[in-house]
């Protein structure tokens, strides 16, 4: 297996690691992450593929995230605290 890079113009925030999957689906070990230009990336642990984006989490940074079995709850730099399902 090798390592893959990823290059982006922004720079990780914060980081947390949990299992995701579809509704009905397998969960996979995921690396959630939380960037300075306001996205929430998701990388499949083992794979390193980038299963999803949201984008617009936050107007500035996403500075820390916390993980349930059904949401995420993020939050930014302007101070707001924001949750998902």
């Amino acid at each position: 297996m090798h390592a893959r890079a990823i290059q982006m113009q922004a720079r990780p925030i914060c980081l947390r690691f949990g299992l995701y999957g579809p509704e009905g689906q397998e969960k996979v070990p995921t690396i959630f992450s939380g960037w300075d230009d306001g996205r929430v990336r998701a990388y499949n642990a083992i794979t390193g593929v980038q299963t999803f984006i949201i984008d617009n989490a936050h107007v500035g940074g996403v500075l820390c995230m916390d993980l349930a079995p059904f949401y995420m709850v993020t939050g930014g730099t302007g101070g707001k605290v924001r949750g998902r399902v």
